[in-house]
């Protein structure tokens, strides 16, 4: 079974408000004497040159990939671990709501992180069940 998700750190509202406050702080600069106009262009510019940047950064993509006894997970493009179900030996939830991940212990002392914020409380519960019992 594959499981696969998106995590967006920046949503379109947190986007619109950052750009409206930039716009706004940027157009009192200006009237106040403090910036010229090439400079309240080239500063939205690079604020919206940023944004698009942390946008990119923060979209990433997460992947708990259970194929019968083997189990590998990837997030932010990396692979975060690579077992077996039958030596995993504890499976905790932690974090907070925004920041959670499965903490995987295995029966050789190693511990895996893979993060789940991204998911549905469900599809997390499925996650956890199959690996408890593989």
């Amino acid at each position: 079974m594959k499981y696969e998700c998106r995590q967006t750190a920046l949503n379109l509202r947190t986007n619109l408000l950052i750009v409206v406050s930039a716009a706004a702080f940027s157009y009192l600069m200006h009237h106040l004497g403090m910036w010229a106009p090439e400079q309240w262009s080239a500063g939205m510019l690079g604020l919206l040159a940023a944004l698009a940047i942390i946008n990119v950064l923060t979209h990433t993509k997460t992947i708990i990939s259970i194929d019968g006894d083997h189990v590998t997970v990837y997030a932010a493009g990396m692979v975060h671990g690579n077992f077996s179900t039958r030596s995993v030996q504890q499976v905790e939830l932690q974090g907070a709501r925004g920041a959670r991940y499965l903490s995987i212990s295995t029966i050789d002392g190693l511990q895996y992180r893979a993060p789940i914020a991204c998911f549905d409380d469900n599809v997390i519960d499925d996650i956890v069940a199959r690996l408890r019992n593989p």
